[in-house]
């Protein structure tokens, strides 16, 4: 669990230098890392705290990044419930418009709702499906060469679930 170590002495260093987004951002992905592993109960923990952090810092779609890895992760930690009320979270911001303006990974959030409605039999699983698509395949029609543009829809996993699931 190396990685975890990293991910922890990221967030000390991060802590020093009094970046609050910075560090904010170490918790994303060290939970997002965690839910990798497999270990759902740490990266609700982390997300959770990034998803806080965020609001704080009023960085709502980074807010957003972190919710829906939220969801992911209470889903693998056996909480339906709390995976519903989150992906509802995200998909109300949505659905109001532009509330992955500026997101790091805004194809990650579509892929992780997707995942959760998917589970859970939920019937705007198919409509959340058709936006991630549509998101993906417009990113993808801007790239000019072949060869970078397959990478982009096959190399990134949320990418590649997304186009699976057209």
């Amino acid at each position: 669990l190396g990685f975890l170590q990293m991910a922890s002495a990221a967030q000390e260093v991060l802590g020093a230098l009094r970046s609050r987004w910075l560090a904010a951002g170490a918790l994303r992905i060290a939970g997002q890392a965690c839910l990798a592993a497999g270990l759902a109960d740490e990266a609700c923990q982390r997300l959770q705290q990034a998803v806080q952090a965020f609001e704080a810092l009023d960085a709502q779609s980074s807010a957003l990044e972190a919710r829906a890895s939220l969801a992911h992760a209470r889903l693998a930690g056996g909480d339906a419930a709390g995976a519903r009320a989150e992906v509802d979270l995200v998909r109300a911001a949505l659905a109001a418009g532009d509330a992955l303006l500026g997101a790091e990974e805004p194809l990650r959030v579509h892929a992780d709702c997707l995942q959760v409605l998917q589970a859970l039999g939920d019937p705007r699983a198919a409509a959340c499906r058709a936006e991630g698509h549509a998101l993906l395949q417009a990113r993808a029609a801007r790239i000019q060469d072949e060869q970078m543009r397959q990478s982009f829809l096959q190399r990134v996993p949320h990418h590649r679930a997304l186009g699976a699931a057209a």
